[in-house]
């Protein structure tokens, strides 16, 4: 029999949709994928190749073994870009911008557990590490300039952070872009550069953020976002960290910090792999239809930022894609993944790439599926109409949210039924939730008169109001919808 595809079920609802792209560590079959390892050196490194390569794969599988030669067929490819461990491989340095809102609204308890939380970071780190810290308030202040943590560099850090205080309002703009500066030599010399951005408010002027956020991926600096308590904007420091390739974080409390810091502290010890990309180019006939990820198209192809590769943390992208018009019996090509990024402790650009086919087929009866990546797909796809619903809510399209979360809710129940499959189950839960809390991060309507009240006319246009940040229920719903895709 062949395989029911998610494809087809979601390409007509689905269609301009947002993008997110979708990690995960789950393991499964590898079928009609070829993968290549290539080595490129820097130029300035044609004559010296370092012995040690951190080893970094790309596998491609599709939905479904064959498809029906006449006729349109939707089907799915998994590409998994898959770093190994480093087996006696020195760790390369890191360096960090620790980036802390210290606005007025982080006075008592966050101001002192973040202090704190920052303080553990940097007792965590090593001595050959660099770190900068960056506080903004109604500026921004670089308090302490990238610089070795070993000969006297804790010390400096530590003092510089317990004479930290919260004052004023939150020039997130400012801090970002001086912290992401502190970073620029490293990246440009090869190394390792994240930004660690804290923040519990409403940025002064979100204006610029995003553009500046795409300048900062594009010199390979990611940004890892911690959003904390009830007031900051859920969905644009989500973005910032999409956008980079870096990871999203919400602390409910406080006391959350510390945590989620110590966890950036593990990530940063095991960066294989720097500015990331990966270009998805399909094969004759075959047209992406979508890529469930922040990605860029160019023509046929599409291209998205990875941002830093972690040791044995996979990541998947999966590419809804279509075909029509081929001869039974011919072979397919179906899909080029060609990874490219820096490594780090071989002082190298690299690429690595996989090439996926397939068969045109006579009958369905002759086509199998692969359930283990549409069940994955599916899992993507819940989380992806999660944020979907909230992003089209914020722009005032209350309506058209609904609309979508429902159709989200009723496709994942058919497949958590269809695959029997626990983690949809908590998809379908956290849809729901969703859609209780989408009036909440919806602006109000603004009701203007038809004419003024003297002389006529038309009163002037206001300008858009912001979308509210919602309570602990938007949040939770978006930092699931973040988690589920792996940021």
């Amino acid at each position: 029999m062949r395989a029911r595809s998610l494809l087809g079920v979601t390409l007509g609802a689905l269609a301009g949709c947002a993008q997110p792209i979708v990690f995960s560590g789950s393991m499964g079959s590898i079928e009609g994928s070829r993968p290549v390892i290539e080595q490129v050196a820097a130029p300035e490194q044609e004559q010296e190749i370092a012995p040690a390569l951190a080893q970094i794969g790309v596998e491609t599988t599709l939905s479904q073994d064959g498809f029906e030669a006449e006729g349109r067929s939707e089907f799915i490819a998994r590409v998994r870009v898959r770093p190994e461990k480093l087996e006696g491989l020195p760790k390369p340095p890191v360096s960090v911008a620790l980036v802390l809102d210290t606005s007025g609204s982080m006075a008592g308890e966050p101001i002192e557990e973040a202090k704190a939380a920052a303080l553990d970071f940097i007792d965590a780190l090593d001595d050959d590490d660099r770190v900068s810290l960056v506080v903004f308030h109604s500026v921004a202040e670089t308090l302490v300039p990238l610089r070795d943590l070993g000969d006297g560099g804790r010390a400096l850090v530590r003092e510089a952070l317990e004479g930290v205080r919260a004052e004023g309002t939150t020039e997130l703009l400012g801090g970002l872009s001086s912290g992401s500066a502190q970073l620029q030599p490293v990246v440009a010399g090869g190394g390792v550069g994240r930004v660690v951005l804290l923040s519990d408010g409403q940025p002064n002027d979100a204006t610029n953020l995003l553009p500046v956020a795409d300048q900062i991926a594009s010199r390979g600096i990611t940004v890892t976002a911690l959003g904390l308590g009830l007031e900051y904007d859920e969905d644009l420091l989500g973005k910032i960290a999409q956008r980079t390739g870096g990871k999203f974080h919400f602390a409910e409390s406080p006391d959350q910090v510390a945590t989620l810091f110590r966890d950036e502290v593990l990530a940063l010890e095991r960066v294989v792999g720097r500015s990331a990309s990966l270009t998805l180019l399909p094969g004759p006939g075959v047209e992406i239809e979508r890529v469930l990820g922040p990605a860029q198209s160019a023509a046929r192809s599409a291209s998205v930022q990875l941002g830093d590769l972690t040791e044995l943390r996979e990541r998947d992208v999966f590419v809804l894609l279509s075909s029509s018009g081929h001869t039974a019996g011919a072979t397919i090509e179906v899909l080029d993944a060609h990874l490219s990024f820096y490594d780090p402790i071989a002082k190298q650009h690299r690429t690595a790439r996989s090439f996926a086919s397939t068969l045109a087929v006579e009958s369905a009866d002759d086509i199998s599926g692969n359930a283990e990546v549409e069940r994955m797909a599916a899992r993507a796809l819940a989380a992806d109409e999660a944020l979907a619903a909230l992003t089209l809510a914020r722009s005032g399209k209350l309506a058209a949210a609904k609309k979508r979360v429902a159709i989200a809710i009723a496709r994942a129940k058919r497949d958590a039924a269809r695959f029997d499959d626990d983690v949809l189950r908590k998809k379908v839960e956290d849809l729901v939730e969703v859609r209780r809390v989408l009036p909440e991060v919806t602006p109000p309507r603004v009701r203007r008169p038809r004419r003024m009240a003297v002389g006529g006319g038309r009163p002037p246009a206001e300008p858009p109001r912001p979308a509210p940040v919602g309570g602990l229920g938007a949040k939770r719903s978006h930092a699931a919808a973040m988690a589920g895709l792996g940021y």
